[in-house]
């Protein structure tokens, strides 16, 4: 396939929109956007530094930073980690849990399922983004972040007790976890003990999948977008754990049976759920290629002036884990230049883009 002219574009003006975007003065700081940032957006900062080194590892910019900028990135992002491990934002876990989390909380836990509070999901979430994006430039936590089942009973306990009702909740959940399995627990247990974690993690994702679908979830099957999301946060815990999907084609039918609704997270989620399940099978491979020229379309409509890409079609993304951020305006966000460059990076190798290297991360 040959590039887009947008893209070829879109390949010049991001490095400049990234210069923009960063606060200067600390390397790895960055502005989640250029205008419109609430108070809470000015303060908040390791979620959107994790965003702006997985674009920059993406295009190809980290490769052309000198040996002493990466450290003092890593050691910015390492400089989030609390005493007992976490990766702390305080302007966003200070904001997120709010009391209709709270009720729903409350309602989980009458049918069963694990309702941790917001603030908990934020913690891991940050937590697991901020172990991963470090993973991905060959860097570690301080220390070894410890806050998870060590046992395989509890690993299992943990899993079944997920609302699995909502797939894309619990798979992120569910995601976090396998994160947290394959890259802290050898660093504090025995390589025996942190391998009969993740071989009961893999059993559970392996027959806990729905053989219909692909998907994982329990109950009445969710809505398609719920599937593909969740299952897309299910494939990241896979990847890390390092085992095959169970059933790749059922995810591939369920997949190309509709386009994703035209915003950040879902684009991207459906994409990954392809790019991975094509790389095990060629299954409908022509109609995979059809499929993701489709979405490759979709993406310049969120080719903003500024010169990257906005969540939505007309603005910026304005919360980030339910914490309002940002006013909604006419420009670019470092989430939706993220997952759209992700996007366009998965696109580019199943479909043989010609003269992009972008570079497929590890979510």
């Amino acid at each position: 396939m040959i590039i887009p002219d947008w893209l070829k574009k879109a390949k010049d003006t991001i490095p400049v929109w990234m210069e923009k975007v960063s606060a200067g003065g600390e390397t790895g700081r960055f502005k989640f956007c250029v205008n419109g940032r609430t108070m809470t957006g000015e303060k908040a900062t390791l979620g959107f530094s994790c965003f702006a080194l997985r674009i920059f590892y993406t295009i190809g910019l980290w490769d052309k930073l000198d040996s002493g900028k990466k450290s003092e990135w890593i050691k910015f992002l390492q400089s989030f980690q609390s005493a007992d491990g976490a990766f702390i934002d305080p302007p966003i876990l200070e904001n997120c849990d709010s009391w209709k989390e709270r009720l729903k909380r409350i309602l989980l836990r009458r049918k069963g399922h694990r309702g941790i509070s917001q603030r908990q999901a934020v913690l891991n979430a940050e937590t697991k983004q901020a172990i991963a994006t470090l993973a991905q430039v060959g860097a570690q936590a301080a220390y070894p972040f410890q806050d998870f089942p060590q046992h395989p009973d509890g690993i299992r306990k943990y899993l079944k007790g997920l609302d699995w009702s909502q797939p894309w909740s619990a798979g992120g959940q569910a995601a976090a976890l396998a994160t947290f399995i394959k890259n802290e627990a050898p660093r504090f247990l025995s390589s025996e003990e942190a391998e009969l974690l993740l071989k009961e993690a893999v059993n559970f994702f392996g027959n806990s999948a729905d053989p219909e679908t692909g998907a994982w979830f329990l109950g009445p099957r969710p809505a398609h977008y719920q599937l593909i999301n969740g299952a897309m946060k299910v494939l990241t815990a896979l990847d890390w754990l390092e085992c095959e999907i169970p059933y790749p084609e059922q995810l591939i039918d369920k997949c190309l049976s509709s386009l994703p609704v035209q915003e950040g997270c879902h684009i991207v989620d459906y994409v990954y759920v392809l790019y991975r399940c094509s790389i095990m099978t060629d299954y409908r491979r022509n109609e995979i290629i059809s499929y993701l020229k489709n979405i490759l379309d979709m993406i310049p409509h969120h080719y903003q002036h500024d010169g990257a890409f906005s969540y939505h079609k007309t603005h910026n993304q304005t919360r980030y884990y339910g914490v309002k951020i940002a006013r909604p305006l006419r420009q670019s966000d470092l989430q939706a230049t993220f997952l759209l460059c992700f996007a366009i990076a998965m696109i580019s190798v199943v479909s043989e883009i010609d003269d992009l290297r972008w570079k497929v991360i590890r979510p």
